[in-house]
């Protein structure tokens, strides 16, 4: 089956009305269905269903389109993962290669949330920490925000990281698969982040899909660096930093601000 075919045969299957009402809550008005946008905040309902072209389109923010559409904007996912999950939902056979690279890209999201975790780790408790905590809040960033946004530490002793995977293969060579270990000369292992402050990078479901590292030397070059796996799993051009952690606040205030920089 092509894309093409499966995108035709999970529209079929769904009635939108069915889904969007899992979602918003919805009011018969005449033929179509209206509520309050979930994408933006409203104190006038302007999303308006229709049941007859089986479309959705909100008047206040623009949003529209069909249920494909619709869940993925609602669950923070791309249009492939927002089609394979409907699809798999409505037990439509789909070639195994599509679940195949989705759960390899689950399975390498898990493993970068284990390793911010450890980075987060590092930052309240490795012996050279307190340089790092200092810098934050010289720059402003309170306790919260530091929590929330999952900030960490890599020390400069370059085989941190790498000593913390060594208890298992799997999960040294997924480390050097997503570009944040690499093999040396003699076969041993360097850390990519040395003496900087990391930024876990989450996607719109939540997942952790790469990093961001800000070194603490002013005289290091590169000043930011990313790992490679970001762009090799998770096409980096597609993600927003912060964007998760402050999605609800953006619908709410219905402003955004924009930095060029994580930091």
């Amino acid at each position: 089956m092509s894309f093409e075919d499966l995108f035709e045969e999970v529209k079929n299957s769904y009635d939108i009305v069915d889904v969007v009402s899992s979602y918003v809550r919805l009011k018969k008005v005449g033929k179509n269905f209206v509520g309050f946008c979930p994408f933006h905040s409203e104190k006038t309902p302007s999303f308006v269903v229709s049941p007859e072209k089986q479309i959705f389109k909100c008047f206040g923010c623009g949003a529209a389109g069909d249920v494909v559409t619709f869940y993925t904007k609602i669950k923070g996912l791309t249009f492939k993962e927002a089609l394979l999950e409907l699809a798999e939902k409505a037990g439509i056979s789909v070639d195994k290669n599509f679940f195949v690279e989705k759960k390899k890209e689950k399975g390498l999201a898990e493993f970068n949330y284990k390793i911010a975790k450890f980075y987060h780790h590092l930052l309240y408790f490795h012996s050279s920490s307190k340089l790092a905590r200092e810098y934050l809040e010289q720059r402003g960033i309170k306790e919260e925000t530091i929590k929330n946004f999952l900030l960490g530490f890599a020390p400069q002793d370059g085989r941190v990281l790498a000593g913390y995977l060594r208890n298992a293969s799997e999960d040294l060579a997924k480390g050097e698969e997503l570009g944040l270990i690499k093999r040396t000369s003699d076969g041993s292992y360097i850390d990519l982040f040395r003496g900087r402050i990391i930024f876990p990078i989450f996607n719109l479901k939540g997942e952790c899909v790469g990093f961001g590292a800000r070194a603490l030397d002013k005289d290091v070059e590169p000043k930011y660096l990313n790992n490679s796996g970001i762009q090799k799993y998770f096409k980096k051009s597609e993600i927003l930093y912060g964007l998760y952690q402050s999605k609800e606040a953006i619908k709410k205030e219905n402003t955004w601000y924009f930095s060029r920089r994580l930091f």
